[in-house]
């Protein structure tokens, strides 16, 4: 009876070890016709920056920079802003709006600027309903990046941050750090 234990059990050994044999011979092969596929990407032309959740912003050439959250689950930026009116003018359509920040931050300032578009938003706690809201075109200085980029204008009253930072403007070198804030200033103040 031990016997025919032991020789079942050197069986087992001898199949186990020769399937190791023919799995390792196989894996050499398809991992040397695989190499080259598996070769990472090269790195990116331009190094990525590493920026918190939260960072000031300047607006536009002007000389204040409020915090601005940067967010990679907005599509697009937004920011707080106060409809005066909209016109038209040779077949475009235009928008005069307010943006108001802490007087530390930089007060109030009054842009006019061509919409590019308006979009519809899906309120907040599933609603059927929609906000329409216009889009314009503006400059916004990141970290040293001076980015112009569509912004949609709302009312960011109830939100912390008077500016939301989307996929739009992070795309092309920004990641976000979620556990920092602050980790860079905005200057392009003189570019």
């Amino acid at each position: 009876m031990r016997a025919m234990i032991f020789a079942a059990f050197a069986a087992l050994c001898v199949i186990n070890l020769t399937a190791c044999v023919t799995t390792q011979t196989t894996n050499d092969v398809t991992q040397n016709d695989t190499d080259s596929a598996n070769t990472p990407p090269s790195a990116p032309e331009q190094p990525y920056k590493v920026m918190g959740w939260v960072e000031r912003v300047q607006v536009g050439t002007l000389d204040f920079t409020p915090p601005a959250k940067l967010d990679s689950g907005a599509k697009t930026s937004s920011i707080d802003a106060e409809i005066i009116r909209t016109f038209k003018e040779n077949d475009q359509e235009y928008i005069v709006f307010r943006v108001s920040f802490d007087e530390k931050e930089g007060g109030e300032q009054i842009f006019e600027a061509p919409i590019t578009r308006w979009v519809r938003i899906k309120r907040k706690g599933g609603d059927k309903d929609y906000i329409r809201r216009p889009v314009v075109e503006m400059t916004f200085c990141i970290g040293g990046d001076r980015i112009k980029e569509e912004v949609n204008l709302s009312d960011r009253e109830h939100f912390t941050y008077p500016i939301l930072i989307g996929r739009n403007m992070l795309k092309d070198n920004i990641l976000i750090d979620s556990s920092k804030t602050f980790t860079h200033s905005p200057s392009c103040l003189t570019k």
